[in-house]
């Protein structure tokens, strides 16, 4: 290989290599060539020539006399014009680059009879035009790369590349793509960033797999627009709105169809459904507007993450796809939809086997009324009417209820007038599960206006001008869980209501105008209530007005309610009190609340619920007077000295009490540093003196199994520094791991030391720590407040994986890692500070000053 590329070469002179070389690739690129001379590659060997990134403006007549060249690069050249009889005369020539040059044609006689020619790639060029005879007899083209042109039609340009396996024409101006005009062999078409606007018919010999047609104009998709040997297609942002019915039907090969960014509303069953389909068909159909629609049964369940090849469509996007709910309009998205969510429009329509859709006063067929939205399921299980009034026609016609289908499962009237309901407005509409009236006016309704709905479950009357109900409304209407009667003008509630509806579970009552709690709501088997936005008046006392039965109703009473029934009111957080100060005391109704001065206006004081609760008993609630608990001011005085008297008296008895215990105190500290320091038990069997309050600085605990290396490197060092340890293996009573006893010389062996030092290495925690004797011993130590313990971690132990007993006394007390560069140090700063011992020399006379004449043979 010669590389020349990256100078400065303006001319390639002849005679510049010698002839018969045996130089096979040769690079000039990222040079300055303008010229090849006509024989500067005359009698060279070559396979690859690079000429890339120079100044040429045509190709170098000189690269058709180099007989054995496959591949030539020239890409990135100010190349114009192709000259015939160029590449052709090369025999052997397999691929060609003239990408990014200013190219305008392809004309006959440039690369036909290359009969070696596998790939061609003129991409960003000013291609326009494509001559019939550009590509023929060029039995092994098989890739060719036209992007980033000005192709406007591929009519006869490549009908005579009859080997094309891929061809690539994105980013080009082609506005009718005719499949007949495409080589019978190609598999696989890029013709993405387009202006295809029309496909025509498919020809049934066509072999194309893969075809991608991105970013174009389509707007309509039929069945004989796609070719049937399709796997996959890629129509993605587009225009396309609406896809011919049994568009895949024949589509067996296909397996996946990118539909995204398009403007696709309803993509029916028929119409994306393969009659014959060997593969499930996996499709894209995100940033389309679609409608959650009753045609789109096949939507459920193909976005499930799981690849159940049963699945004909499996959705690709489920997340991210979404489809608008016929009704309110709010987004699903498909990885969330279910069945009820799928429904269509209808004007009129008669369910199945309905016998009587000719005739007008037919319950199976349903008429939507004027200015209403009617839509069912796919079932007729589903019928939803939605009627909304139309504030620019006057005058305003009365809405008649009549008309609603007698069928429909969910009826909504929102802003139509409706000033009364009458008596049998809706009887007898047997499938009604739903019914929402607001915001029509409504200011009565008629006993039995609601007669004989099994089925009706919830019931909206919010945001009307309702002042009362009294049950007798409701006839027959036993499975009412749900009540709203926001909105209204209600200052009481009937008993009735809640005889009628058994079953009801939740009420809304904020935005009415209450003063006082209904009493009802105490009796009732209600889970939820809303009672915020209206105007509760709290107050102290009870004053009862009149008695229902055994239950007195109370005037004023939220605040009591309230105090029993909170976790029943979904806003409690936004209940307030309130008060009308003026109107209190014209009317002489006043309330503990009438006092405040009005901070709403200059007549209403607010304070939320939950702050008078607070306060109730602290402050607000709690009465005034000139003497102690509303007594004489005389008798306060002398309950005060009584009171003075008491406390002084309690006072002497605590400085006296504390003065005893401290005498005890230092006499038992000086009795201690006086106290000599006897061994522990050095024998097995061994019966010792009675331990002396403090005989050593520390307790050292450890396993048997370690003892050497917790004496050489743990015990000996701190016995060097004067500090009296006694360890457990060495100085303690007999251990036995069989033994599960409580041992009590261990437990004073342990309380005459200033501290204990746990060694917890993997055999004390697998032998020592499993006996009754260590572990009751250890626990009883750590629970001495004024004792420290600090535990000494082995290699291999960790902290978070020891069990209750050693966590909890880990936790308050010091812990060190053994194998820490700090060790010494933090061991030094944890151990407490070191009190004088007794010398042995006395100890017989502080037995006998703590336990008594100590007997001869003892001493």
């Amino acid at each position: 290989m010669l590389d020349l590329s990256s100078n400065r070469l303006r001319v390639f002179e002849d005679d510049t290599l010698p002839q018969n070389s045996k130089i096979g690739n040769l690079r000039l690129s990222n040079n300055s060539l303008e010229v090849l001379e006509p024989h500067s590659l005359e009698g060279l060997k070559l396979e690859s020539l690079d000429l890339s990134n120079n100044k040429l403006s045509e190709v170098p007549a000189a690269i058709g006399k180099v007989d054995q060249l496959k591949k030539v690069d020239l890409s990135n050249n100010v190349i114009g014009k192709l000259y015939q009889y160029v590449f052709n005369k090369i025999k052997q020539l397999h691929t060609v680059d003239l990408s990014n040059n200013q190219l305008q044609s392809i004309g006959p006689y440039i690369f036909s009879d290359s009969s070696e020619l596998h790939f061609l790639d003129v991409s960003n060029n000013e291609i326009s035009l494509l001559f019939k005879d550009a590509f023929a007899r060029c039995p092994k083209l098989k890739k060719i790369s036209m992007r980033n042109n000005r192709i406007k039609s591929l009519d006869e340009g490549l009908t005579e590349a009859n080997a094309l396996r891929r061809l690539d024409v994105s980013n080009n101006q082609v506005v009718v793509l005719k499949w007949n005009a495409l080589p019978e062999s190609l598999e696989v078409l890029i013709a993405d960033n387009n202006d295809i606007n029309l496909l025509t018919a498919a020809p049934s010999k066509i072999q194309l797999k893969t075809v991608s047609l991105s970013s174009n104009h389509i707007t309509v998709l039929n069945a004989e627009q796609i070719p049937n040997s399709l796997e996959s297609f890629d129509v993605s942002h587009n225009r396309i709105g609406r896809l011919g019915k049994s568009a895949l039907g024949e589509k067996s090969q296909l397996r996946k169809f990118i539909l995204k960014g398009n403007q696709l509303t309803v993509i029916p069953t028929d119409s994306i459904r393969i009659l014959e389909g060997v593969h499930p068909i996996k499709v894209e159909i995100s940033q389309n507007p679609l409608i959650c629609d009753c045609q789109m049964g096949w939507l459920l369940g193909s976005g499930s993450v799981t690849h159940d090849k049963s699945k004909k469509i499996q959705i690709l996007d489920p997340e991210q796809a979404t489809c608008s709910h016929a009704v309110d309009n709010h987004q699903i998205s498909l990885d969330k939809l279910t069945k009820k969510d799928l429904l269509c429009p209808y004007q009129s329509i008669c369910e199945p086997e309905c016998i009587c859709c000719q005739y007008g006063n037919c319950d199976c067929k349903s008429v939507c009324p004027a200015s209403c939205r009617c839509f069912r399921d796919d079932q007729f299980n589903i019928n939803i009417v939605r009627c909304s009034g139309n504030s620019t026609v006057t005058p305003k016609r009365e809405f008649v209820v009549s008309e609603l289908p007698v069928s429909a499962t969910e009826i909504i009237l929102s802003g139509v007038t409706l000033p009364q309901l009458r008596t049998h407005s809706f009887i007898g509409r047997l499938r009604l599960q739903r019914l929402h009236i607001n915001g029509t006016g409504l200011r009565s309704i008629q006993p039995k206006a609601f007669h004989t709905l099994p089925s009706l479950k919830t019931l909206d009357l919010s945001d009307n001008a309702l002042p009362s109900l009294n049950g007798e409304e409701f006839l027959k209407c036993p499975e009412v869980s749900q009540l709203f009667l926001n909105g209204n003008r209600f200052s009481s509630l009937s008993r009735g209501i809640f005889d009628k509806l058994p079953n009801l579970k939740y009420l809304t009552l904020h935005n009415n105008t209450f003063e006082d709690v209904p009493h009802v709501l105490s009796t009732t088997s209600l889970t939820k209530i809303s009672l915020s936005g209206n105007p509760l008046r709290c107050d102290c006392s009870n004053k009862q007005v009149h008695a229902h039965r055994d239950h007195p109703l109370w005037e004023h009473n939220a605040a009591e309610w309230f105090s029993v029934h909170q976790n029943l009111v979904v806003d409690f957080s936004k209940v307030e009190c309130w008060e009308n100060v003026t109107k209190a005391f014209l009317t002489n109704d006043t309330t503990v609340l009438s006092a405040y001065p009005p901070n709403i206006g200059n007549d209403v004081f607010v304070m939320p619920i939950e702050e008078f609760l607070r306060d109730y008993n602290s402050t607000i609630c709690v009465p005034f007077s000139s003497g102690f608990f509303g007594q004489d001011p005389q008798n306060s005085i002398i309950f005060v000295i009584i009171t003075v008297s008491i406390a002084i008296l309690l006072c002497i008895l605590v400085i006296l009490g504390i003065s005893f215990v401290r005498k005890s105190h230092d006499a038992i500290n000086q009795r201690r540093y006086k106290a000599s320091s006897l061994n522990c038990s050095t024998s097995a069997g061994s019966s010792p003196l009675p331990i002396p309050l403090l005989s050593y600085h520390a307790f050292v605990s450890y396993s048997k199994k370690d003892e050497k290396m917790v004496i050489d490197q743990l015990c000996r060092p701190l016995e060097d520094e004067d500090y009296q340890l006694c360890l457990l293996h060495r100085d303690g009573p007999t251990y036995s791991s069989n033994l599960h006893a409580i041992s009590d010389e261990l437990i004073a062996q342990m309380d005459s030391s200033q501290c204990l030092i746990l060694v917890l290495t993997k055999h004390f925690l697998e032998n020592e720590w499993k006996t009754l004797q260590i572990k009751t011993s250890h626990q009883l130590f750590a629970k001495n407040r004024t004792k420290r313990v600090i535990a000494v971690l082995g290699d291999g132990v960790d902290a978070n994986l020891l069990d209750d007993e050693l966590g909890q006394i880990l936790r308050k007390h010091t812990r060190i890692e053994m194998r820490s560069h700090l060790f010494w140090t933090l061991l030094h700063s944890s151990l407490p500070t070191r009190l004088p011992l007794p010398s042995n020399d006395d100890s017989s006379q502080l037995y006998s000053d703590i336990y008594g004449i100590v007997p001869s043979d003892v001493v």
